[in-house]
């Protein structure tokens, strides 16, 4: 097994398309397929069941080589960073991922202050929604992500950060302020402001999960994992919000929202860093964490 076809396979059965894979790698799709073609035979057995032109699925020979190149080529970038360390490169690049609103209320300042003391370390930080987060950081494609304590899989490593709590927005002076316990039965009455429907780790899950135990239904109005917009839409009368809210946006918007605490029904939130727990990290990185956490 060569070293180039453990990569092409890779690729191919990462990006499930042999022309993406061609367009990642910099070859040709004749020479991935080649490639492929040389691994089955050596290994005698199918890694792709073909459909179709373009279409085709891993077999279970293939998911279990998959598996064993994914760990092989993230070993082999770990080697490449600690290699750096050891010959003292002053040089480095660190990935991560988090939602709008993490970025917005807690990364900014951080980062611009680590990007003034370490001009020649590359930090590339990608917006993504939650369930985003936790698929790069399960694939590897990223050294961690920041997201909500409670949605990071058992599979991956959770360090605490930030707390949080789950409220409903509303517009300043709503009736549903002059409650002193707000129920989600109260909540059906209005149309609500909802993450994503389909995410699967979000607040929605959790809100939906007590409107079933109590087969209650609710109407949703617009469907967004950006905190802002919930909170802008909020204040502009268009409904009424269900999120994970943070000292920061309660001061932004204090002015035009209450913030209703919804404690009563739903425990509190920890905004966590989560990674890989096979990932080995470098000096530089565990710094780079420790730093972000210190704010």
């Amino acid at each position: 097994m060569e070293w180039q076809q453990l990569v092409g396979f890779h690729a191919v059965a990462k990006h499930g398309s042999f022309t993406r894979a061609a367009e990642v790698t910099f070859r040709t799709q004749s020479a991935l397929s080649q490639q492929v073609k040389r691994l089955e035979e050596e290994l005698n057995c199918r890694l792709f069941d073909r459909f179709g032109k373009q279409g085709f699925n891993l077999t279970v020979a293939g998911h279990s080589l998959f598996r064993f190149a994914e760990s092989v080529l993230l070993r082999e970038k770990q080697f490449l960073e600690e290699l750096d360390e050891i010959k003292g490169a002053t040089t480095g690049s660190i990935t991560m991922a988090a939602p709008l609103g993490v970025i917005h209320f807690f990364l900014a300042e951080p980062l611009c202050e680590y990007k003034v003391l370490h001009p020649k370390i590359d930090v590339c930080l990608k917006q993504s929604s939650p369930q985003a987060c936790i698929d790069l950081v399960q694939s590897g494609e990223i050294d961690f992500c920041v997201t909500h304590g409670s949605t990071i899989p058992p599979c991956l490593k959770g360090v605490p950060w930030k707390r949080g709590e789950y409220v409903v927005m509303v517009p300043k002076g709503h009736e549903l302020t002059k409650e002193k316990q707000v129920s989600l039965e109260m909540l059906t009455a209005y149309p609500l402001i909802l993450p994503q429907k389909d995410a699967k780790f979000t607040a929605r899950l959790k809100i939906d999960e007590k409107f079933n135990e109590l087969g209650l239904s609710y109407r949703a109005s617009l469907e967004t994992t950006n905190i802002l917009l919930n909170a802008d839409f909020v204040s502009r009368g268009m409904g009424i919000s269900f999120v994970l809210s943070y000292d920061p946006i309660k001061e932004l918007y204090g002015d035009v929202i209450d913030f209703i605490p919804m404690d009563h029904i739903f425990e509190p939130e920890r905004i966590s860093f989560a990674m890989r727990k096979d990932r080995w990290f470098t000096p530089a990185k565990l710094e780079f964490l420790e730093f972000i956490m210190t704010f």
